[in-house]
């Protein structure tokens, strides 16, 4: 496998394209269009940064492509909308994994994932959502973060809301829940909590974990 803009405007519009999950890329590469080795026999490294609404993620996401960059000479930084309804689980996984069938090749960082679905899904359509869908999340986790780690970036109740006041908009009335969700999802396996109030290098730090 190999890297140039060319690969990477395609591979981008692949993705935009998708139904489902609403993703939107940008490509940072250091060589001018010019071709890179692919790292680590193929599969490239993955950073997936999670959490609620406020905790810092594009912040914490932006630093993070510039260091993924630094290390790897380029960087795909794609972000998911949040998790809308899907009247069908097995559309929405089966997206998913269209997604990261082309994601994986590339060094990566995606600024919220398929975990979301763990937290929006029962705090805020608890009726409407599949009931496939969260066990379904858990089964397809550690298969998507293959060669990946996955980081929950988390702030208290009251700096949430205090950032969602500083940018004109109105908490969600879930977001107490929400925050009790996050805590269950950094159970699963590779995926670690990351204090959100920390230094801005300390938690791309921490994202990065050991992969790169």
């Amino acid at each position: 496998m190999r890297y140039d803009t060319e690969l990477a405007a395609e591979a981008a519009a692949y993705l935009e394209g998708l139904a489902t999950p609403n993703l939107s890329v940008d490509f940072q590469c250091l060589t001018g269009g010019k071709r890179l080795d692919a790292p680590l026999g193929g599969l490239a490294p993955m950073v997936v940064v999670d959490g609620p609404d406020g905790a810092g993620k594009s912040t914490a996401c932006r630093t993070l492509q510039a260091d993924m960059v630094r290390r790897f000479g380029c960087c795909l930084l794609v972000h998911a909308s949040a998790p809308r309804w899907h009247s069908s689980a097995g559309r929405w996984a089966s997206g998913w994994l269209d997604a990261l069938r082309v994601i994986r090749y590339w060094p990566s960082v995606l600024d919220r994932s398929w975990l979301g679905e763990l937290v929006y899904g029962p705090a805020r359509r608890p009726d409407a959502a599949p009931r496939a869908l969260a066990p379904l999340v858990v089964h397809m986790h550690p298969l998507a973060s293959v060669r990946s780690e996955a980081s929950v970036l988390y702030a208290p109740l009251d700096v949430l809301e205090d950032r969602h006041a500083q940018r004109g908009d109105r908490p969600p009335d879930t977001l107490e829940q929400e925050l009790g969700l996050w805590a269950e999802v950094c159970d699963l396996p590779r995926v670690r909590s990351v204090d959100a109030m920390q230094r801005r290098g300390r938690i791309a730090a921490e994202c990065l974990g050991g992969i790169a």
